[in-house]
């Protein structure tokens, strides 16, 4: 369902009821929104320091009086009567400077580098550890020195002085291409490719936790294997497929093709190998960009395999109950005959032993069948387990309607809580579960407020419903940035979730399709159909890269859960699987390259005065006991 985050159809009452709220009270002006954390406000990455002292350039004339340039000698002698008249004035004016420790140890570091400084110093030169010469040509010198606001006002009326200019960072283009070989050792990889300010959906998993307090730029930059799932077959059953879309664009070194429909559980030839039965929902298309596209895509070199389905309509839709977003909202289904048929003929003619791998983003509860109807599941599942014992791979999205997959120690929603399959939950890398709780909030106030106004109620009903309004505005320009809110590591509120809910991958991502008429669209799409092909993308990445493994369903999970970050998604119940899908780089880059912890999630740092890193990325002085739950395991240790 596309996420233009819709309202409830409580809140058109809410909206009308509080209509008013925001323009006569003025009591919640924006400043105010208790989700104003939410909304970070960027850093200016020009400010080198917070507060009025700061490093600076001062550009100095130094031509003599009569405008004519000094001889060498002369300007030595120059320069180094201008540097320590600037020390004078810093060591007169001490008492104005609003952290002094770090004019002493900005002194006192400049002491120690003379040991290491590579220019030599003339007889003549007597050059200052506060204020020295960095730089000459022709007519103008730079002096460098670190000054309080207050000096900077002396020092700018010296006759001599042209301009005192604070130091600016020059910030990267990308922090990327300076780590490729730091990634390489880190992640045994045969070669990193980048895919540069990608989605989220993508550079949320090539990196470990994001903590905005230890990082300073959220790192855009999606990070993978070179060999990026090629040779490895993925199969897509699904409701239609174009891979005649510029995603699928490079055929020159991988497959992408409509291989055959199903209808009336029968096989049948595609009529055009690139796109194959389009539907109202692009749900297939969308899967496939996500599984391989050159762009949205975890593993653009993968085989993509479309098997199109004709959809059938939902007759019991309006006996059920769906908590929003929900692919089965769309009155749709799959027939179970035309899955079990469509593996029938991979199996017989198409399928290659640890070179396959299954998405199934459709699934069912035992709740909708008849009792007689288990044993039709039954018979899925032992054709699910003897294509894995024959080395194939199956994830499947564990489902949207909020129900566990698993009861009593016993399946209940298929093909996800099937011992052979993957099953993928969903997390919240969009923020939506924050406008969720406030959803439910405000339909309790409007609930009672319609059987008795209160004052104050309404008055916190209003406040609500502005927060709301305003965190529903804003979501969408954080996300479309491409940056992640490190609050949005939970569970989304819609996701299924159970002991069988093996791993979890973003909720939220973006996608590329062409409609019936031709025209392309990128779109913010949700749900866990997309974050099992994003699991899928990584597995076919990792199968890559390791041709002579043989991998099954078994053992990939095995393998991501060695991988992935562990305990870092709130709202797992205690006991259940607390995964995090991970392609096998945990170290937490920052983009502008500014780092204010340690370890992993802080860019590999080290702590200083014999301080010790804590698995969470602080350096503390307690020397760690137990780093069971880090998670950077690498590729060379499983």
């Amino acid at each position: 369902m596309k996420i233009g985050i819709n309202i409830l159809s409580i809140l058109g009452v809410v909206s009308q009821l509080f209509s008013g709220a925001r323009a006569e009270n003025h009591d919640f002006p924006y400043e105010t929104l208790t989700f104003d954390d939410l909304i970070k406000k960027p850093s200016n990455n020009n400010d080198v320091n917070k507060n009025n002292d700061n490093f600076y350039m001062i550009l100095v004339n130094n031509t003599s009086d009569d405008g004519e340039n000094l001889s060498k000698r002369s300007l030595n002698q120059f320069i180094n009567e201008i540097s320590s008249e600037i020390s004078d004035i810093i060591i007169d004016n001490k008492e104005t400077y609003e952290d002094a420790k770090k004019l002493q140890e900005f002194e006192q570091k400049n002491i120690a580098l003379e040991k290491r400084s590579l220019k030599k110093r003339s007889d003549d030169e007597n050059e200052s550890n506060l204020a020295y010469p960095i730089s000459t040509l022709n007519d103008k010198t730079i002096i460098y020195s670190y000054l309080s606001k207050d000096i900077v006002d002396i020092i700018e009326k010296l006759p001599y002085v042209m301009a005192c200019v604070p130091d600016v960072k020059l910030t990267r283009a990308s922090a990327a291409n300076n780590n490729l070989k730091r990634i390489e050792i880190e992640t045994n990889w045969s070669g990193v490719a980048t895919k540069e300010d990608s989605d989220i959906h993508l550079s949320l998993i090539s990196q470990g936790k994001y903590d905005d307090q230890l990082i300073g730029e959220y790192d855009k930059t999606y990070y993978y294997p070179s060999t990026a799932g090629k040779d490895v077959d993925i199969f897509i059953i699904d409701n239609g497929f174009n891979f005649r879309h510029s995603e699928f664009s490079n055929k020159n070194e991988r497959i992408a093709k409509c291989i055959f429909k199903v209808e009336n559980a029968k096989i049948v030839a595609s009529e055009d190998e690139e796109v194959c039965e389009k539907s109202d929902s692009y749900h297939g298309e969308k899967i496939a960009d996500l599984a391989g596209g050159l762009i949205h895509g975890v593993a653009p070199k993968a085989n993509i395999y479309g098997i199109a389905m004709e959809e059938e309509p939902d007759e019991d839709s309006e006996n059920k109950t769906y908590n929003e977003p929900s692919d089965y909202s769309e009155e749709a289904v799959m027939l179970l005959s035309h899955f079990i048929a469509a593996m029938q003929h991979i199996r017989d003619s198409l399928f290659r032993p640890n070179k396959a791998i299954f998405n199934f983003s459709y699934g069912l509860a035992l709740d909708y069948f008849k009792e007689n109807d288990k044993y039709m599941i039954d018979y899925w599942e032992e054709f699910i387990n003897e294509l894995a014992d024959e080395g194939a791979v199956f994830v499947a999205a564990a489902g949207n309607e909020g129900i566990q997959v698993d009861r009593d120690n016993k399946p209940f929603f298929y093909p996800c809580s099937y011992e052979n399959v993957i099953c993928v939950g969903a997390v919240d890398n969009y923020g939506k579960n924050k406008l969720h709780k406030l959803e439910i909030e405000i339909t309790e106030i409007t609930n009672q407020l319609r059987v008795e106004f209160n004052d104050e109620l309404y008055m916190k009903g209003s406040q609500l419903y502005n927060n709301y309004m305003t965190l529903k505005s804003e979501l969408p320009k954080i996300f479309l940035n491409k940056t992640m809110d490190s609050s949005n590591y939970e569970v989304a509120y819609f996701s299924n979730y159970g002991k069988k809910v093996n791993i979890h991958a973003p909720a939220y991502v973006t996608v590329s399709y062409q409609d019936k008429l031709g025209d392309d669209y990128n779109e913010i799409d949700v749900g866990t159909s997309y974050s099992s092909p994003i699991v899928v993308g990584v597995a076919a990445t990792i199968m890559s890269e390791h041709p002579d493994k043989k991998f099954d369903s078994k053992s990939m999970l095995k393998y991501l859960n060695k991988i992935g970050e562990k305990n870092i998604i709130n709202g797992i119940l205690e006991g259940n699987p607390n995964i995090f899908i991970n392609n096998g780089k945990h170290i937490v880059y920052s983009q502008d390259d500014n780092y204010y912890g340690c370890g992993p999630r802080s860019g590999d740092q080290k702590c200083l005065n014999n301080l010790f890193c804590t698995k969470d990325g602080y350096c503390s002085s307690d020397k760690p006991t137990d780093e069971s739950d880090s998670s950077s395991s690498s590729e060379s240790e499983i």
